[in-house]
């Protein structure tokens, strides 16, 4: 891994603060690329490897150090933002939803009245037609037709005396005014009904915050339980990992 020194933007840095920053770029591909060459297989490589570490922590300390005070007050600055605009951000989420799910609670009743309408219409044309098929299929009987002939003679001539049903147009999915439309679709939603079964399948659409669970194992342990055990659907153990004397 190769990391080239690049100019420091313009965040309002002293002159001193813009030298450090591009020392450490400076410094660190050497520290990088020494770490990566180290291969541990006796004392001596794991001697330079602990040394090799605690270089790169030392930059790692010494970048946060510069970052730290750089970012610090735009993050509260953006905090700030967020927070007032949240109150209103939050209340026009909040109307359109009561919007969204009144005009959508209409349409739906509209378009359940004209489903009802046309099923009326359509039954009543299906009534007639077969009333008008039974009236000339007795017709056709008396005349002296088998009854097959007479079934088909009062198919054929019912076809043409009942015409086709006229249903009501379909509603219309989009509401338009001089000032906005607003259309009905639909999207794809989600309601989670086997969580468990969602992170075995698949993880990675879960996130999962490990600090937080990290404390929760924590607390556990204060309060008696001993690694390795499962709480809450997690199983907590220990291992070995370095950590910088």
């Amino acid at each position: 891994m190769t990391i080239q020194p690049a100019p420091v933007p313009k965040y309002d840095l002293d002159p001193a603060t813009a030298e450090k920053i591009v020392g450490l770029e400076t410094r660190l591909p050497s520290a990088l690329k020494a770490a990566a060459a180290i291969r541990v297989t006796d004392d001596r490589t794991d001697q330079l490897a602990t040394n090799a570490r605690a270089m790169l922590k030392d930059h790692e300390k010494e970048a946060e150090t510069l970052r730290d005070p750089i970012v610090r007050p735009h993050n509260a600055f953006v905090r700030e933002v967020n927070a007032r605009f949240k109150k209103a951000t939050d209340a026009i989420t909040a109307a359109l939803e009561q919007l969204d799910g009144r005009i959508l609670a209409y349409r739906r009743e509209k378009q359940r009245l004209v489903d009802e309408e046309n099923r009326r219409i359509a039954a009543k044309a299906e009534q007639k037609r077969k009333d008008e098929e039974a009236r000339v299929q007795a017709e056709a009987k008396q005349a002296g037709y088998t009854d097959q002939d007479a079934q088909e003679i009062a198919v054929l001539e019912a076809a043409d005396a009942v015409p086709a049903p006229v249903l009501m147009p379909e509603p219309s999915k989009v509401t338009r005014t001089d000032f906005a439309a607003a259309g009905t679709v639909e999207r794809l939603d989600f309601e989670v009904v086997n969580l468990a079964e969602l992170v075995a399948q698949f993880p990675d659409v879960v996130e999962v915050k490990r600090g937080k669970v990290l404390d929760l194992g924590r607390t556990l342990e204060n309060i008696g339980q001993k690694a390795p055990f499962e709480a809450y659907g997690v199983r907590f153990f220990r291992k070995d990992a370095i950590q910088q004397r």
